[in-house]
């Protein structure tokens, strides 16, 4: 059974997926925006055959996969976090940094 101390609650949950819908917009914003952040490969697969899945369901998706990866998991889910809280310009990405087309 999955440890609870090792999710995000639900409520930042919800808002992490909000932020990231309402900051990257486009689905190659959001999918390099997880690659950046250290989504294992395996889940990133799964994500790019989901990509008709709305943001707001994608992400929280992604975080359920994380957490069944432990720790590793859980720290991926943190940088999710400590990536938006820094968050530095418009509504778009520097496209050079995440490295989206």
């Amino acid at each position: 059974m999955d440890d609870p101390t090792k999710r995000l609650p639900q409520d930042i949950a919800q808002l992490l997926a909000r932020c990231v819908r309402d900051l990257l917009w486009y689905k190659t914003n959001v999918l390099a925006f997880l690659k950046e952040c250290g989504v294992p490969r395996a889940i990133m697969l799964e994500v790019e055959r989901k990509q008709d899945l709305p943001t707001l369901k994608l992400v929280p998706a992604v975080l359920e996969a994380l957490y069944g990866r432990g720790d590793e998991g859980f720290q991926i889910a943190k940088t999710m976090l400590t990536k938006l809280y820094y968050w530095k310009g418009g509504c778009t990405p520097n496209l050079g940094q995440w490295g989206a087309s």
